[in-house]
C-alpha cells in the first residue's frame, strides 16, 4: 500500500488481501471491505461524543449536531494524519 492510499479518506479502515478473502469466499465480490477510514473515524467520534454528553444528564445529545461534527472531526484527523511527521 503507497503512502496515498493509507492517508486516503475514502481508503479501507481495515484492509485485507482480496485475493485471500476472494478464495475464502469463492464465488463473492464485494464492492468495498467494510468502512472507510472516515466512517470509521467519525463513528468512534460520535461514540465517545454520546458518552460524554449522555453520562451526566447535564447535556442534550443532538444526534445530527454529533454527527456533523464528527465527521469534521474526522476529516482534521485524516488531514493530520497525512502530515505525517512526529508521532
Amino acid at each position: 500500500m503507497n503512502t496515498e492510499d493509507k492517508n486516503n479518506a475514502s481508503s479501507n479502515a481495515f484492509p485485507v488481501d482480496l485475493e485471500t478473502t476472494l478464495k475464502l469466499e469463492e464465488g463473492y465480490w464485494y464492492d468495498t471491505l467494510g468502512l472507510t477510514k472516515r466512517e470509521h473515524f467519525a463513528g468512534l467520534i460520535m461514540q465517545a461524543e454520546k458518552i460524554h454528553h449522555g453520562a451526566s444528564g447535564k447535556y442534550s445529545f443532538n444526534p445530527k449536531d454529533a454527527a456533523r461534527s464528527a465527521v469534521e472531526c474526522a476529516d482534521a484527523l485524516i488531514i493530520e494524519l497525512g502530515k505525517g511527521g512526529a508521532s
